[in-house]
């Protein structure tokens, strides 16, 4: 699978750890297929490449579109707009 972050706030947290988090979560769900399958105790083998260590700053507007971002703006709005009671 290629994975790649589309904006730079995800890229920093894929580096700081993200990635790791990923590789474990789809481990974890193979195996679960597997399981399910019923395959007696799966084993998920993994490989790692790196096939571009470049930063894609052309595409650092795509933050805007980061729904970290998005959902943090809308709560702030939300509790702007709420009356009190």
């Amino acid at each position: 699978m290629l994975m790649r972050a589309n904006d730079p706030l995800y890229e920093i947290g894929m580096t700081f750890g993200g990635h790791r988090k990923e590789d474990l979560f789809w481990v974890a769900t193979l195996t679960a297929l597997g399981e399910r399958l019923g395959i007696q105790n799966p084993v998920v083998e993994t490989k790692t490449t790196c096939v571009d260590s470049k930063r894609q700053w052309r595409h650092a507007s795509n933050i805007w579109h980061n729904s970290m971002i998005r959902s943090v703006l809308q709560t702030l709005t939300f509790r702007r707009n709420k009356k009190p009671t």
